[in-house]
């Protein structure tokens, strides 16, 4: 079974900042949260990478990092990605505030967890931020703006 996650996550409050940005912004299960999913179509139209970081690089792409730099200006942003096909792959975040990057890429198999966490995701005592946040709900990226489309 697979799973693929390419997204910058955020506090709710940026909604309007993501939005503003041709990305669809989709409240999380802690609601306080929100992904916009970058789906392959998007980042290809963008000429950025996908994924970038789990597959074997060191960089997200000039074009993402500024999208993410200019977004945390007003607030927390976490660009994230995870690649997982039969049990095998990894995971990987760059965190973003006040136009910057804080540190270079982390690859780690709990990046995804570090970087909720450090938005300000509570773990529960039976589940870790990625379950609290629902970031199990779907498989793949689109699937996320698949959901979207369906509550419109």
């Amino acid at each position: 079974m697979s799973y693929t996650l390419q997204a910058i996550l955020a506090r709710a409050s940026l909604v309007n900042d993501i939005s503003g940005r041709d990305l669809t912004c989709i409240s999380l299960d802690d609601e306080r949260f929100c992904m916009a999913p970058l789906t392959y179509g998007f980042v290809e139209a963008h000429g950025a990478p996908f994924p970038p970081l789990t597959d074997a690089g060191t960089t997200m792409g000039q074009w993402l990092h500024d999208l993410c730099c200019s977004l945390s200006a007003n607030g927390k942003v976490a660009y994230v990605e995870a690649e997982f096909f039969g049990g095998e792959g990894a995971q990987a975040c760059v965190l973003f505030s006040e136009s910057k990057s804080l540190s270079p890429p982390l690859v780690d198999r709990d990046a995804i967890n570090h970087a909720l966490r450090w938005l300000g995701v509570q773990r529960d005592p039976s589940n870790d931020e990625f379950t609290v946040a629902g970031l199990g709900r779907h498989r793949n990226t689109a699937d996320w703006l698949n959901e979207q489309s369906t509550k419109e």
